[in-house]
């Protein structure tokens, strides 16, 4: 299975069985405009497959990096843009969140800030054990959290972690699996293509499920949904950004 991940493309969709594997493939994973509408794009293709079995698996694709959230640098140069990109990287989440098929992700690294959102939109998560935190950064960049997104954080996460998570600590796969932050973790890629496998032998067959399995998520989500969905942002969050050098 290991052919799958040889594509070279900064986002790539690759089936196989009953899985289709979105492909995370740059070096550092980040939101941009452009990269959230092929994200998008790959996600109406697994739509189009229709009352099919299917899954689901986003896997971070490069040596050290799942996803870093948001190019902070275009930001810098493009204010405006900020705005757009909150806001389509909410409207991403909510999809995500409610998809009407199976998803996990593999996350092969450094997992941080917008990252971490992108991850907790999966309804499952494996995190490799030897390399890379997970980690809320925002704090560390005196960055306010838009509602959305916390909505988010407590409609996912344990309250317990919540509180640990808000201060901008990086966690270890083996602490991050305590906080519930994932699942499983995987020492090996032997031992990561077992746990994908068993996710599909599992969950995958549910995927022909796939108007139901929309509607029960969105039932499980409908606050955070709702929020994702209307795109607020801060005024703080404004200003904070306006401010940026």
């Amino acid at each position: 299975m290991e052919d799958i991940l040889k594509s070279t493309k900064p986002l790539d969709l690759i089936k196989h069985g009953s899985l289709y594997f979105l492909l995370m493939n740059e070096a550092d994973n980040k939101f941009s405009l452009p990269w959230m509408k092929e994200f998008n794009n790959l996600l109406d293709h697994i739509e189009s497959d229709k009352g099919q079995p299917g899954a689901l698996v986003t896997i971070g694709n490069s040596a050290k990096v799942f996803h870093t959230g948001f190019d902070l640098n275009q930001w810098k140069t493009n204010q405006l843009q900020q705005y757009e990109s909150f806001a389509v990287c909410q409207h991403l989440l909510s999809r995500l969140l409610t998809f009407p098929k199976p998803t996990m992700a593999v996350i092969n690294g450094h997992c941080y800030a917008g990252g971490l959102f992108l991850a907790l939109a999966h309804d499952f998560r494996t995190m490799r054990a030897d390399y890379g935190f997970m980690c809320l950064s925002e704090i560390n960049l005196d960055f306010p959290i838009p509602e959305g997104y916390t909505d988010m954080l407590r409609a996912t996460l344990p309250p317990n972690t919540l509180r640990e998570l808000q201060y901008g600590g990086r966690y270890t796969a083996e602490k991050s699996k305590e906080l519930q932050l994932v699942q499983q973790v995987y020492k090996s890629r032997e031992e990561m293509w077992k746990q994908i496998q068993a996710y599909e032998k599992e969950y995958a067959p549910k995927g022909v499920y796939d108007e139901s399995l929309q509607d029960m998520k969105r039932n499980i989500y409908r606050d955070v949904y709702n929020r994702l969905q209307a795109t607020p942002l801060s005024l703080r969050g404004i200003r904070k950004v306006a401010s940026m050098k």
